[in-house]
This record gives C-alpha cells, structure tokens and sequence, in this order.
C-alpha cells in the first residue's frame, strides 16, 4: 500500500517523463531500424534465401535431433509409464458408527490386504477417517 503511494506521487513527476522520452525516442529508433531490416530482407532476391536458409535449418534441426535419439542421449516415450504409486480405498460406514469401531475395521482390512500389496514398492500406508456431517 505504501509503494503504491509512493508510485502515485512519482509518476506524474518523473515516469510520465521517462515514458514519454522513451516513446518519442528510443522506440522510433527501434521503429527505424526494424523498417531498414525489413526493407533489405524484403527486396530482390534476398527473400528467396532466407526461405531456403529457413528451410533447411528445420532440416538440420530434424536431423540433429535424429543424431541425438540414434545415440541415445535423447530418450522419447510416446506413452509414458503412469501406474501410481498408491491405493485409494473409500470405506463408507452408516452414520452414527462409533469411531473406534471403524478405525479397528479399516485396521483390519488394511492388514488383509498388506500382503497383497509389494512390500518393495508400497512404503507406507495411511488411513484417514472422516465424518459426514450434514446441516
């Protein structure tokens, strides 16, 4: 709130200024310049190689790429590996159920399961318990 303030009262004295100055100077010379370059791009035969010249750095960019996926230091997977690393399981219990009795039945089923899963890949488990609440 503060800065904003003190932008307030610099403006009008000072950025107005700098602004102005930059648009009356500095970026009709960027104008000029870039109306040159476009002239000379633009006039004889010059546009005809700058196509080609254009062309065919796509190609050496395809080919360079292709050189990079031939030794294997680019890998490209089209459709990469997504399996997730975790199970969701949504346990739903009529309201009302006591919560240490959910929380000794989740436990249960969570160790009915635990041998299922790939103790290497599964490090961990988490129950979470949560009530409806309705207004």
């Amino acid at each position: 709130m503060i800065f904003t303030t003190i932008l307030l009262w610099i403006y009008p004295l000072f950025i107005k200024k700098l602004a102005s100055n930059f648009q009356k100077y500095t970026l009709t010379k960027f104008e000029n310049f870039y109306k040159k370059q476009l002239r000379s791009a633009l006039t004889g035969w010059r546009p005809y190689i700058l196509t080609a010249f254009t062309f065919l750095l796509l190609i050496a960019s395809f080919m360079a790429f292709g050189i990079s996926l031939g030794s294997q230091r680019t890998k490209v997977e089209f459709f990469p590996d997504n399996k997730p690393n975790q199970i969701i399981v949504y346990i739903e219990y009529p309201e009302g159920t006591d919560i240490e009795k959910t929380d000794k039945i989740t436990e249960k089923l969570k160790r009915r399961f635990m041998p299922y899963w790939m103790p290497p890949i599964i490090k961990m488990a988490i129950t979470i318990l949560w009530l409806k609440v309705r207004f």
